[in-house]
């Protein structure tokens, strides 16, 4: 299990996220630390897929997710947003964060 402020601290410094998702490497942009919130709030993603906090987008059609209490960093569509068509993109996010900061 993680939490937000764990995620915050760790993101701080990073911009971007490059991961391997449909074989095919996928750059996402992660949101300021300050924007977080307020845009989980805007994009109702607390209602839409409960226990998952949304941490940068690809632009467009796919925002980067932390599911809380496992800990795995998934890709969601934005529309519909449905964990369902959810795509893991990492098996924790501190492996994540590894990675980047290699």
């Amino acid at each position: 299990m993680t939490s937000k402020e764990y995620i915050k601290t760790h993101l701080k410094n990073i911009r971007n996220i490059r991961v391997t998702m449909h074989e095919q490497e996928w750059d996402f942009e992660i949101w300021p630390n300050e924007k977080l919130d307020e845009w989980n709030k805007g994009y109702n993603v607390e209602e839409n897929i409960p226990g998952y906090y949304a941490i940068g987008s690809d632009g467009g059609l796919e925002m980067l997710t932390v599911e809380i209490l496992t800990d795995k960093v998934y890709s969601i569509p934005f529309i519909p947003m449905d964990a369902n068509d959810r795509i893991k993109v990492s098996d924790n996010f501190t492996d994540l964060i590894k990675k980047t900061n290699k």
